[in-house]
């Protein structure tokens, strides 16, 4: 039995199986066919479903689970700004800044040199005239080495303060060597950051004293 395609008009023989059915020659004219009779449903054609979205019917209040926000004035820009309930009452968050820009500009401005509550004076490298003479015996007592991984650096040295340099009424008092120590660069901003929080690290102090014990 001879057809006629339904999308181009050329005749073609179909399986026996498909005499029935078959209405394209080929694939191709069944891909352009098949998009125009099932493109749409014709008889709805103009016509929007009762349960479609409309844009503004479920934001903000019109949500069903819309829950409201507390509101807070910004101390930067002294802009209102709102929060969730769950977000500003809970202890990691200040309410104070409406953005992470806000909150660095105040902090530069009101919270820092002067105005920082840890402030000491600023940063001081001064450390007195015999400072010079005595760093150099402390280098020369521990061959260059760090005391605490016991690497070699030589006359760079670092030499720390067990004490802080601040808390001394004077530079002689600060200096002696049983306040002196020699560390690494990468040791020394380690226990400078202890001796912020007043937690030296004890296997330092135990190879201090041991060191003043030998010498």
């Amino acid at each position: 039995m001879i057809k006629n395609c339904i999308e181009c008009g050329k005749e073609f023989k179909p399986r026996k199986e498909r005499i029935e059915t078959a209405k394209w020659c080929g694939n191709d004219c069944a891909l352009i066919g098949r998009s125009k009779l099932f493109k749409g449903n014709k008889l709805r054609c103009g016509l929007v479903p009762k349960n479609a979205y409309k844009k503004g019917e479920n934001e903000k209040e019109n949500h069903p689970r819309w829950k409201e926000r507390n509101k807070f004035t910004c101390i930067n820009c002294s802009n209102e700004f709102e929060k969730e309930k769950w977000r500003s009452e809970s202890k990691t968050h200040t309410n104070q800044y409406c953005s992470v820009f806000c909150r660095s500009e105040y902090k530069k401005n009101n919270l820092s040199g002067e105005n920082a509550k840890d402030f000491v004076g600023g940063q001081q490298t001064y450390r007195g005239k015999n400072f010079n003479k005595i760093r150099l015996e402390v280098i020369d007592m521990q061959n260059g080495h760090c005391i605490y991984c016991n690497a070699q650096i030589g006359k760079s040295l670092h030499v720390h303060h067990i004490k802080p340099f601040r808390y001394f009424d004077s530079p002689e008092k600060a200096n002696c060597l049983s306040n002196l120590i020699g560390l690494c660069n990468h040791c020394h901003m380690k226990v400078e950051h202890q001796t912020r929080i007043n937690c030296i690290d004890p296997f330092l102090l135990e190879r201090f004293r041991n060191l003043r014990k030998i010498v």
